[in-house]
């Protein structure tokens, strides 16, 4: 009797084991315009695929502009409500850019550029952005302000624009 129980208690823990919740993967670091963006937000995964907006309805995707001369300006979201957001000046060259907007200082934050050629931009970043957003309470109570340390880390982006 303690040799079946003893069996089904280890057969128990082996089939646990075996259980891994759907972990999001990062996708692969690819210069193909894949159309794919992912990273870690503050050490938990998020992974994106663009997807056009049907009959001007803006749906979860990747979001590439260049509104000026100088900036480039990456956004993505998901189903989930996360976002990636930054922006920073470009040059129209390929490396490594770290005037990145909202970055917290002493942080070792950049962009880093593959490709920007055929329609496709493809690169790595590593972000560490402080912002402050503005808290409202209720009554007489004043406005506060509270700095907000967001981390992106192992980051990457295929688009096709």
């Amino acid at each position: 009797m303690k040799l079946k129980i003893l069996l089904i208690a280890l057969f128990l823990s082996l089939g646990m084991v075996g259980c891994v919740e759907n972990e999001i993967k990062l996708p692969e670091a690819t210069q193909i315009g894949a159309n794919t963006l992912g990273c870690k937000i503050n050490g938990k995964p998020f992974k994106v695929t663009r997807k056009l907006s049907t009959a001007g309805i803006p749906v979860p995707g990747i979001e590439i502009t260049y509104p000026n001369d100088s900036i480039l300006w990456i956004q993505a979201s998901n189903h989930s409500s996360q976002k990636v957001n930054f922006s920073f000046r470009y040059d129209g060259g390929l490396g490594k850019y770290t005037d990145i907007k909202n970055v917290a200082k002493g942080t070792n934050s950049y962009v880093e550029i593959t490709r920007f050629s055929d329609g496709i931009v493809s690169g790595y970043f590593q972000i560490t952005l402080s912002t402050e957003e503005v808290e409202i309470w209720k009554g007489k109570k004043p406005v506060k302000y509270k700095t907000v340390i967001t981390k992106y880390t192992e980051g990457r982006f295929d688009i096709k624009l």
